[in-house]
């Protein structure tokens, strides 16, 4: 429906504008004979010889052409008519056939001014004024023409002109209506075949999505359709795709989780089992170490998981502020070349400072923090860690001397609880360092055994 009536008020809309422009030459018409009757009247009581500048104030403040006619001659002309301007030019580009004339221009080929009949009114009845169509219909004029009294019968004229603003049409006004009523019903037509276009298609995408809606693993959306609503429908398949991908990782993370759970949690049991009989002192010593290391794991996976949670996320609540990645890591290696963990490897650092974006201090630290760690842990001796600034990013590289990733390895590297050596570690801290990034609009890839690690510049 909304398409019919716009393809309706279009057709029509022409033939509005020729009636709302009749109208506005009549109100305009109106409007510049009482004007030009005003000033006349007003000229006439101000005009003497040698008091000029009065009828010259007048003409120039009300945009007319006043004239001062004494026997044959004209005595005084103060000519302030527009005859330039936006309307004037707009009149001129849009809608007229051929340049209407000035007044000037059409007045030069008119009679002399003292053998008009309006002033032969004025000196015999008083008065004169009116209006008309001038030049072929395309200027009107109005004149307003009042005697002064003064000897050799003197009379006070004025002059105003408006083009007449659509005439093309206005001329043939009801041939257009005619021609109207026949394109409004192929419009209404037009109108009918582009709703139906646009409304069907857009009907089976909403009933096809709210079946689907319903559904734990939706179909895709079919639309055979070569147009922008088939893409639409390729983009809702993109979006259900990616939403199902979701579904089937959380899935695997809530597996793995409780994989990972399991093992600790069954410690504890059995050391709390085992503390219900009677037990050595070195016996319950053992016991307190494996509750120990149980709860720590525990503890580990519980705050691991918090942040990723968080960082998967996109850490939208936590404050941002500028990080400096080269200062950030040549804090975190002076700390790790004294941890005794890492004591055979020898880090070499080229960070380039400085290198600042803009990010969550704490959640960039854990992220650079893994990346570290996990080369440390691999590396036979040797991890190079470099940070330089390219363009709009800042980029940082992380490579151990190790044995590398395995080929079969590599789809995997970044997958939530995988780990490259069974029973080591949690398996989160990459997924963790890859979400963070992320989540700060960056990328963290892998390839030939280095980490490489974007981020925008702030």
């Amino acid at each position: 429906m909304r398409a019919v009536l716009v393809v309706a008020a279009v057709v029509v809309a022409p033939l509005v504008l020729v009636w709302m422009s009749d109208r506005a030459d009549t109100s305009v018409e109106r409007r510049m004979l009482l004007e030009a009757e005003r000033i006349a009247a007003e000229s006439a009581a101000a005009w003497a010889p040698g008091r000029a500048a009065g009828l010259d104030a007048l003409a120039e403040r009300g945009q007319v052409r006043i004239r001062v006619v004494e026997g044959e001659s004209v005595v005084a002309d103060y000519d302030h008519e527009a005859s330039t301007g936006l309307t004037w030019w707009l009149g001129s580009f849009f809608f007229e056939p051929g340049a209407a004339p000035s007044l000037a221009t059409w007045d030069a080929g008119e009679l002399p001014l003292a053998s008009r009949a309006e002033v032969a009114e004025a000196r015999g009845l008083g008065h004169s004024s009116g209006c008309s169509q001038v030049a072929d219909g395309r200027l009107t004029v109005c004149r307003a023409a009042l005697a002064t009294g003064a000897p050799g019968g003197g009379v006070v004229t004025v002059h105003q002109s408006s083009r007449r603003s659509i005439l093309a049409l206005h001329e043939l006004r009801y041939q257009f209506a005619k021609l109207t009523l026949v394109t409004l019903l192929v419009g209404l037509g037009f109108g009918w075949w582009l709703g139906w276009r646009m409304v069907l298609p857009l009907e089976a995408l909403q009933r096809q999505l709210e079946a689907r809606a319903v559904t734990r693993r939706p179909a895709p959306v079919v639309l055979d359709r070569d147009d922008e609503f088939g893409d639409l429908a390729v983009s809702f398949n993109v979006l259900v795709a990616a939403l199902l991908a979701r579904d089937r990782a959380n899935e695997a993370f809530a597996a793995d989780l409780v994989h990972e759970v399991k093992n600790p949690v069954a410690a504890v049991r059995a050391v709390a089992e085992a503390l219900e009989r009677p037990a050595d002192a070195e016996r319950i010593a053992r016991l307190a170490r494996v509750l120990r290391d149980s709860s720590d794991r525990l503890d580990v996976l519980a705050r691991r998981f918090l942040e990723l949670a968080r960082a998967e996320a996109g850490l939208a609540g936590d404050p941002r502020e500028n990080v400096d990645l080269g200062v950030l890591v040549a804090a975190l290696v002076d700390g790790m070349r004294v941890d005794e963990r890492h004591a055979r490897v020898t880090f070499i650092v080229e960070a380039h400072s400085p290198a600042v974006v803009s990010g969550v201090p704490e959640r960039l630290e854990t992220a650079v923090r893994n990346l570290l760690e996990n080369a440390a842990h691999f590396a036979r001796g040797e991890v190079r860690v470099g940070v330089r600034v390219e363009s709009t990013f800042v980029l940082l590289s992380v490579k151990d001397d190790g044995p590398g990733i395995a080929a079969e390895d590599l789809p995997r590297i970044f997958d939530r609880f995988f780990t490259r050596r069974a029973g080591e570690g949690t398996g989160l801290g990459l997924a963790l360092a890859r979400a963070v990034v992320e989540a700060h609009g960056g990328t963290l890839e892998v390839s030939g055994g280095v980490f490489v690690m974007r981020v925008g510049r702030a």
